[in-house]
């Protein structure tokens, strides 16, 4: 439930940044479909966290859902991350979010390590499957080696999280 607590306000705060802060004090405006995913990623989340906290199931239920939340965090920052996927050199070197929730998780979610292994996988890979997704419908994507080397530490975070 923590996790969930967590993931609620990160994507509560990144839309009150994007929305507000941004425009109004920095004048930068992000796209609007930025901004969408994170109304989606907050209004999730915020509802996962009420689920967990009032809808009384028991402790290993909540567990168990805790894998399915890092891969639905994960679902939307591979969302925002291929709206500016032709920008993935500026971004190499940097941790991507990704492999920041998947090192909290790691440190805030009861899970076994073999399950935490798993989701951990699932989650960093679901950046790679959707450039090839991606440019397997035409759309251009970064070349082989950059696709590589900007997804890589999520796969070196997963590996430490189990």
């Amino acid at each position: 439930m923590l996790f969930a607590g967590v993931s609620a306000f990160v994507w509560s705060f990144s839309f009150t940044m994007d929305a507000f802060v941004l425009p109004v004090f920095v004048g930068i405006t992000p796209p609007w479909q930025g901004v969408q995913l994170d109304i989606a990623g907050a209004s999730v989340m915020v509802g996962v966290f009420l689920f967990l906290k009032f809808a009384g199931s028991d402790p290993h239920t909540k567990a168990q859902a805790g894998i399915w939340l890092v891969i639905l965090n994960t679902f939307f920052l591979t969302l925002i991350e291929l709206s500016y996927i032709e920008d993935a050199t500026e971004g190499l070197g940097r941790p991507s979010w990704v492999a920041i929730v998947i090192l909290t998780a790691a440190v805030t979610m009861p899970a076994t390590p073999r399950r935490m292994w798993l989701g951990s996988l699932v989650a960093a890979s679901m950046g790679p499957v959707a450039v090839t997704i991606v440019y397997l419908l035409g759309r251009r994507v970064p070349p082989l080696a950059v696709t590589l080397a900007y997804y890589l530490p999520n796969y070196v975070f997963a590996a430490v999280a189990a």
